[in-house]
């Protein structure tokens, strides 16, 4: 009986580490588009986003966040293995406009969760969390 309580409570635990929600705001200055997947391959994908402020000088940090589970974030870069899931971030300057990075490190046939954000001082603003499967082919779909 203690050893599955203990059980429960380091996975509560590690669902609410792993949670976002903490520093998702809404921040109505601030609009985040995440674009679409270009030239997509394992190696080297690129996408696309678009930061819409009010101000230029509102957006202190922008980029995108990808990985293997749904809803990646800055709070879980680096933190997960690719065994138990991963997340990574690119950062690509500051202020409104759009922006296109490059997606790196990508496993073979695998299915990749994305979304841009944007840094503010009252938080971190995410784009709609979009999803791209690189099916069989190891140099994309």
């Amino acid at each position: 009986m203690k050893k599955t309580y203990l059980f429960l409570m380091i996975m509560t635990g590690v669902l609410f580490l792993s949670s976002c929600t903490k520093e998702i705001i809404e921040d109505s200055r601030v609009k985040v588009i995440t674009g679409d997947i270009q030239y997509p391959s394992t190696e080297l994908t690129e996408c696309t986003a678009t930061i819409e402020a009010k101000s230029d000088n509102i957006v202190l940090q922008r980029g995108i966040c990808y990985g293997s589970r749904p809803m990646p974030c800055l709070e879980n870069a680096g933190q997960l293995s690719h065994h138990e899931g991963y997340t990574y971030v690119t950062y690509n300057g500051e202020g409104a406009g759009a922006f296109t990075t490059v997606l790196k490190d990508i496993p073979a046939h695998s299915t990749i969760h994305y979304r841009a954000f944007a840094k503010t001082k009252k938080g971190v603003v995410y784009g709609e969390d979009k999803e791209y499967s690189f099916g069989n082919n190891p140099s994309g779909s």
